[in-house]
Order: structure tokens, then C-alpha cells, then sequence
């Protein structure tokens, strides 16, 4: 869900990254002081070729604490000073950022508690105007898709009552006030949009009781094609789509609260393959895909946030195995968990960790070797939270930077692997949630942008970008 990601959007939307020259990281930091995030989205609001950073806080006085500021993009990030403030409002639970008219001007779509708006971008710096829609439910998830296949988009909203609402475009550039498309109200927690079949978007709905629901929309109304089985009946913590055997058609991957990862593939013609169960009895946190063997598809790496020791699963001939291939011995809490190549030996897993820093399985040729892992990049000092790869002092070797909670964040080079060496600390410990590396102010160097829980003390940066 994009509120526990935020991020993903700060890494998806950064400019191309660069090449990194020293100084390794600049001292000065360009911040938005005291400001609280939750929710952001990137987007070029007035067309300049910057992307702009708007940003929803719920820090204000109840019972409208809420509001969204747009922060234009400088070549030193973005200006402190926001160029407009929208609010104060109810509480702001998603943004989402789309071309509503088609027009090459980005509106920005807001879901708060009570309503759901949609901020016109007009081809001015102001906001042009603002629809409502007739529509008092809560929203959690908000997206731009074009549901009818129209060619422009439609808005999706996930309602706290438990059902999807999507207002269409009729015209192009204005939104049915009136939810057009709906499904009932049946305990969703999470809602993914995908194309599973003939390339037509369909809506996949994690619901508590451990079901998936998949939507599409035909003759105007939202149809039920079927709902799949997780063969689990506790709540989905998620729910998205992927190509996982690289048949062009997207399958499912659902995360169960407290329980096993859950797989299902489709053959692109509505036919579901029963679920199949793969990693400890734990909440999965972390996946990611590697071509780990060499055989040209995509295997699937898990990290798990109970505790459970990391594992593999190996893609053969188009579907994961449902017993994993390798199994760490380093039973952790993990937050993150990435494939890199780092020796030129195949790839290498590594994750942060709570408590045992970040560690590196190495690659043996094709395939992980020891299941122990070789190296300890940060000690157990502070909890991490995220880590980033990159290549930071413009040396050809890729280098890691790591945020932290309760110690400062560091960087590490890679250039003599397996041996790790710290070239940089910060000396304050910031509570950080999140790290992204990206050629922000585009001067051919990686800008560090970090995201921070709220501190003590007044004045302590939240956004931050070296």
C-alpha cells in the first residue's frame, strides 16, 4: 500500500541517476523544517521539467487538521517555501498524481476522511479549481487508471466501508461526481490494479478474510470475475500484481497477516492456478526478484519481519517452487532485502536488519553460496531501516548507503568486496524511515534524500536532501 511506501515514490519518480564525483556527500542540506509527511507524491506542476514535491501533513487543529503544500522544484531539490497551500481539511490519508484532462498538466488527487477531491491544475502556479466528489465515505487508496479503456483516466478509491469506488471520465476532464463503477462493501484492506488477461485493467481486492476479489469493469459496472482463495483465512496485510512467469499476463502475490506468502498465477484467459504457499508462518516484509541461477526468468527472494530466516524460491520454467531452493541460518527481523551484483560473481542477497545491521549473502557464480552470511556491512548499533545502492564517489564501484534509527546513517564502499570499508557517518541520530539516492538538482552527482520520523526539538528536518 503507497502510505507504508513513501519512499518508493521518492525513488520512482527521481531524476535519472548520475554519476557521483567527490565529496562523497555534501555537509549542507536543503530542509523543510518541521515539516511532518504523510502522504507525498512527485509531479511536474508547472511544467518546467523539474519534478515538484507535494506534500500532505496532518498536523493542524482538529477537527480539520489536514492540508497538502506544493514545494516547486529548484536545482537544489525543492523550495522550502511552498508555492501554494491547500486546507485546512479532514485527515488526509493518500495523494495521487495523474493528467486528469490529458492535457500535459498534472492535477493532484487527495483522499481524506470524508470526501475525496481532486486539485485542478489549469496551466497556472495556482490551483484552478477543485472538484468534490458526492462521496462521504473515507478513502485509504487512491489511484489514476483508465478503467473503461477509454483512454483517459479514471479515479479509484478504496473506501474505509470496505468497498471500491471509481468516478470515470464521461468527457475528457471532468469526473463523474457521483461514484460510476462500485463493489460492495466486503472487509477490503488493500486494493491493486493490474492487467491479468488481454491486457484489460482489473481491480484485485484483499479482503480480511483472507479472499482476493478480482473487478473489471464491463458495460458499465464493475463485475466480480471471480474471487480467489488464499487458502488462508486471515487477513491480507497486501495484494499486487506481477508478471511473475513472463507470459505477459500479471499474477498475484498476497501477504497474510501473520502468515505465509501466497502466489497465484493466471494463464491470461481468467483461469487461476490454486494458491501456493512459500516462507515461514510469519508476516513476509521484503520481496524481491533476481535472476539467481541464470536460466533468463525471475526467482523470488523473501525477507520476513517475525523473525524468520530469509529464503529463495527458484523460478522453473515459468513458476516459483513452492519449497525454497536456499534458506538462510541468520534467523532476523528484516526491513529491507535487495539483490546486487557486487563481485561480478552473480548476484549477491543483502537486507537490514532490527538489530544485526546489514548483512550480505554472496553469489557463488550463479546461486548463493553459504547459507551464513559473509559480511556485516553495519554493526548493531541503531536499528536500520532502508538501504540504497549506488555509486557515490564516482569510482565505478557501487557503493551502500544505509538509514538508521537510533544511530546516525552511514555509507560504505564496495569497491574492495567482500571486504567493506565505512567512508562515511553522520554524527546525529535522525530517526530515519528512508533513504533514496538520485540526481536531484541534476549536476551529474547521487543526492541523498531521506525521510525522517519527527524528532524533538524544534526546527529538526523531516525531508532532507544532500
Amino acid at each position: 500500500m503507497r502510505r507504508l511506501l513513501p519512499l518508493l515514490l521518492l525513488a520512482a519518480c527521481s531524476p535519472p541517476e548520475g554519476t557521483a564525483t567527490s565529496p562523497l556527500l555534501e555537509a549542507g542540506a536543503t530542509s523543510l523544517l518541521g515539516l511532518s509527511a504523510d502522504a507525498l507524491a512527485w509531479g511536474d506542476w508547472n511544467g518546467d521539467g523539474r519534478p515538484d514535491l507535494f506534500v500532505a501533513t496532518n498536523s493542524g487543529t482538529l477537527p480539520n487538521p489536514g492540508s497538502v503544500a506544493l514545494h516547486l522544484g529548484t536545482d537544489g531539490f525543492v523550495e522550502s517555501s511552498p508555492a501554494w497551500t491547500f486546507g485546512p481539511t479532514n485527515t488526509i490519508n493518500d495523494l495521487a498524481v495523474g493528467d486528469l484532462a490529458s492535457d500535459g498538466d498534472l492535477d493532484v488527487a487527495v483522499a481524506v476522511d470524508g470526501a475525496l477531491l481532486v486539485l485542478r491544475n489549469e496551466g497556472t502556479l495556482a490551483i484552478g479549481s477543485t472538484w468534490i466528489a458526492n462521496n462521504s465515505d473515507a478513502g485509504t487508496d487512491v489511484d489514476w487508471v483508465d478503467v473503461d479503456g477509454d483512454g483517459d483516466l479514471d479515479l479509484s478509491m478504496l473506501r474505509t466501508a470496505g468497498g471500491l469506488a471509481v468516478h470515470v471520465q464521461p468527457d475528457t476532464g471532468s469526473l463523474s461526481v457521483n461514484p460510476s463503477l462500485t463493489t460492495p462493501a466486503v472487509g477490503a484492506v488493500a486494493v491493486d490494479w493490474g492487467r491479468p488477461r488481454a491486457g484489460v485493467p482489473v481491480a484485485a481486492i484483499a479482503r480480511t478474510n483472507g479472499s482476493i476479489d478480482l473487478y473489471q469493469e464491463s458495460l458499465g459496472s464493475l463485475v466480480n470475475l471471480t474471487t480467489l482463495s488464499t487458502g488462508q483465512a486471515q487477513a491480507l496485510n497486501t495484494v499486487v500484481f506481477g508478471d511473475l512467469d513472463d507470459d505477459g499476463d500479471d499474477d498475484l502475490v498476497a501477504a497474510v497477516a501473520a502468515g505465509t506468502l501466497r502466489v497465484l498465477t493466471t494463464d491470461g484467459a481468467g483461469l487461476w492456478a490454486t494458491a501456493t504457499s512459500m516462507g515461514a508462518s510469519t508476516d513476509a516484509s521484503s520481496l524481491a526478484f533476481a535472476d539467481w541461477d541464470g536460466d533468463g526468468d525471475r526467482d523470488l527472494a523473501v525477507g520476513y519481519f517475525g523473525g524468520g530466516n530469509p529464503e529463495v524460491f527458484q523460478n522453473s520454467g515459468g513458476s516459483l517452487d513452492t519449497s525454497p531452493v536456499w534458506t538462510g541460518n541468520s534467523s532476523v527481523l528484516v526491513t529491507d532485502l535487495a539483490w546486487a551484483e557486487l563481485d561480478g560473481g552473480g548476484p549477491e542477497l543483502v537486507y537490514a536488519t532490527i538489530s544485526q545491521g546489514i548483512l550480505v549473502h554472496p553469489g557463488q557464480g550463479w546461486g548463493l553460496g553459504s547459507s551464513a552470511p559473509s559480511s556485516s556491512l553495519v554493526g548493531a548499533g541503531g536499528s536500520l531501516t532502508s538501504v540504497e545502492f549506488g555509486d557515490l564517489d564516482g569510482d565505478g564501484a557501487l557503493d551502500v548507503l544505509a538509514g538508521a534509527t537510533g544511530a546516525g546513517d552511514r555509507a560504505f564502499s564496495l569497491g574492495g568486496y567482500p571486504a567493506v570499508s565505512n567512508v562515511w557517518s553522520e554524527g546525529v541520530a535522525w530517526n530515519t524511515t528512508g533513504v533514496a539516492l538520485g540526481d536531484v538538482d541534476g549536476d551529474g552527482r547521487l543526492d541523498r534524500v531521506v525521510t525522517r520520523a519527527s524528532t524533538s526539538g524544534i526546527g529538526n528536518p523531516n525531508i532532507v536532501v544532500e
